[in-house]
């Protein structure tokens, strides 16, 4: 393999978590923030720091692998080799894969909306120029606009809408006295005030060239005119606002939770009992997935009753994909039992009358594990656990039932009892896929949730959909992909680290 370095957005990433840790102190605590100007000589020792932090964080998560038994390292002289294991490696971004495609998808249904949006943005900036102002030297202000906040405001949610994460329950889902629906406005709005922001601090660099973007993208806000300005978008209370903005708060209090190598940075830390720096790339890149963690940790007993909610949510969504009209799809989970004991449920239940054919659905909405192998273990570790124990189950009660009593729990007309087939499958809502020596359990087909609703729109056409869709899940998937993970190295403490894959056979 010919070696290549971990370039800067990776180091970034991987490093971005940990180097905002370095800083949390009891300076949080102080009422307000000092205000330096950087230049060209703080940045770069921010930007070192940024990098160094990224190399420490990849080297704790080698070690992570090597504890999840993923990878094996030797301490030589001069190098650290890392040799990644397993058979399949690499699954994980293959599903991932799979959502940058969803994305793209949604972008495309997006352009009608965005192109109008673009025909007018050149009269907004000439509306935007006489608001932007240079502010202390250094630094960015700039005057509110209705038609302005406006444009942005819908620009917020086209682009909150690429995001993982903002459909994670239903709108009317209660979190402390509050729907899910009104944390989810409150991202739409920040995001689209930092797309705004990131436009008025273009313009006034082009009157200004010698401002640096440093001073002018990431700023501190007030957190009672932030939260005022935000219960009067929403047409909230201060009171609902500020309990919204909590959630995407980053403080002395849970950095250690939610500041984990390789997620993106939060969109609000708490720099002083005043204010919060509002980092851009925390609010564009993962917002919601910040917020998420914030709510199940703040409202743990409205989180565990909001999941309730989730596998009909996901049931109603699966069964859209499928228009074609002799396909019957049960509204409900249908139980298998043996006598009055619930074996298992079968989350969606799709027959295809015409054809003989039933889809048997396990629907496994988990959370999002980011970059986070331990994380990743335990995620994996519950998954595939519970999906292959119920296709044992599933395939138990078809192969010990009568053609009659299965017809009859599925709601398949007399004359077809002895012609069905079934197909069974396992979908994730945000992975399904791990690297490791095993193959999925080849009695499903196995997807995550955007490969399947890729597939299916590949097999629109299909006169047999629910077979065609198992025989595309089983053919495409990422254990029958050649993989490979590239090596690469970078140096740490005068020595080098190597990661390579071990060839397989």
């Amino acid at each position: 393999f010919a070696d290549s370095a971990p370039d800067a957005q990776d180091l970034c990433r991987e490093g971005a978590s940990k180097a905002i840790s370095l800083f949390m102190d009891d300076s949080c605590n102080q009422p307000r923030t000092p205000l330096f100007p950087s230049n060209q000589s703080t940045f770069t020792w921010a930007y070192s720091a940024l990098q160094h932090s990224g190399r420490i964080a990849i080297c704790e998560k080698l070690l992570d692998y090597q504890k999840a038994g993923l990878a094996d390292i030797a301490v030589m002289d001069d190098e650290i080799r890392v040799e990644f294991l397993p058979r399949y490696s690499g699954l994980e971004n293959i599903d991932t894969e799979e959502f940058e495609w969803l994305t793209d998808s949604i972008h495309d249904g997006q352009q009608t909306v965005r192109k109008a949006l673009g025909s007018i943005q050149p009269k907004i900036h000439e509306i935007m120029r006489p608001l932007v102002y240079r502010w202390i030297d250094y630094y960015i202000g700039y005057e509110a606009d209705p038609l302005v906040d406006a444009y942005f405001e819908r620009l917020g949610v086209l682009t909150a809408e690429l995001m993982t994460g903002h459909d994670a329950f239903e709108d009317e889902a209660n979190f402390g006295g509050l729907p899910f629906a009104f944390y989810r406005a409150t991202v739409w709005t920040l995001v689209g005030w930092a797309i705004k922001h990131v436009n008025f601090a273009k313009l006034l660099q082009e009157k200004h060239p010698d401002l640096l973007p440093q001073n002018l993208t990431t700023v501190t806000a007030d957190i009672d005119k932030l939260s005022s300005s935000l219960a009067a978008a929403l047409g909230a209370t201060v009171d609902d606002a500020s309990r919204a903005l909590s959630l995407l708060e980053l403080n002395l209090h849970n950095v250690t939770a939610l500041c984990i190598n390789g997620h993106a940075p939060p969109p609000l830390i708490r720099s002083s009992s005043e204010q919060f720096i509002r980092p851009l790339s925390g609010m564009l890149v993962t917002p919601f997935h910040f917020m998420l963690r914030n709510l199940r940790a703040n409202y743990r007993q409205d989180w565990d009753r909001a999941l309730n909610t989730r596998e009909s949510l996901f049931r109603d969504e699966l069964l859209q994909l499928f228009p074609q009209s002799w396909l019957r799809k049960l509204t409900g989970s249908v139980a298998l039992n043996q006598g009055e004991k619930t074996l298992t449920d079968i989350d969606a239940v799709i027959v295809d009358t015409k054809n003989g054919t039933v889809g048997l659905f396990q629907l496994k909405w988990q959370e999002p594990f980011g970059h986070s192998i331990r994380e990743r273990s335990a995620r994996m570790d519950n998954f595939n656990r519970e999906a292959v124990l119920w296709i044992d189950t599933v395939t138990n009660y078809l192969a010990t039932h009568t053609s009659e009593e299965m017809g009859s729990k599925f709601g398949v007309s007399k004359k077809s009892y002895r012609d069905v087939e079934y197909y069974l499958f396992v979908v994730g809502r945000y992975f399904t896929h791990f690297s490791g020596d095993e193959m999925p359990d080849p009695r499903a087909a196995w997807g995550v949730w955007p490969h399947l609703i890729r597939l299916i729109r590949a097999t629109a056409a299909s006169e047999n959909p629910i077979k065609d869709l198992h025989v595309a899940l089983v053919k495409d998937s990422p254990a029958l992909r050649p993989l490979s993970i590239p090596s690469s190295s970078f140096k740490i403490g005068g020595k080098t680290v190597r990661m390579m894959e071990v060839p397989k056979d």
